[in-house]
């Protein structure tokens, strides 16, 4: 299983706005995350919009709240080991994001190298994850 993050920004008031995983095979799984209540807006960054294409109007319509968020991962992802290409910074915001739900996630993050220049959305990472499993199982 394979998962990537993507935040609001670099600072460290920043955070996620989407998360996507799924596994060698399977269907690709995302969504948009809402800000917590104690989130600062004023961490948003306008490059970083540009960027992933998200915008802070479609994460208040469309995103899920961190407690659906964390349920809906912890329901699909169960005990697994799920494999990140930026494992400190994924798990730095997923820590956020379970914190403000005040859940505990059942899933353990571990590395797997990709190169995650240019990605714009958490379902990208996830793609790039695959490949390069696929190469690390051959190579």
């Amino acid at each position: 299983m394979f998962m990537s993050v993507i935040s609001c920004g670099r600072t460290p008031d920043a955070w996620p706005i989407d998360v996507a995983w799924g596994g060698p095979a399977g269907e690709i799984r995302s969504m948009l995350l809402r800000p917590a209540p104690g989130w600062s807006l004023d961490a948003w960054d306008k490059r970083t919009e540009k960027d992933h294409r998200i915008g802070l109007e479609e994460l208040l319509r469309d995103g899920k709240s961190p407690l659906d968020a964390c349920l809906i991962m912890n329901a699909a992802l169960g005990q697994l080991e799920v494999h990140a290409g930026s494992p400190e910074m994924d798990s730095l915001w997923l820590f956020k994001l379970y914190k403000s739900a005040q859940v505990e996630p059942n899933f353990r993050l571990i590395p797997l190298p990709a190169d995650f220049e240019g990605i714009s959305r958490a379902s990208d990472g996830v793609e790039r994850l695959r490949a390069a499993s696929k190469v690390a199982q051959t190579g």
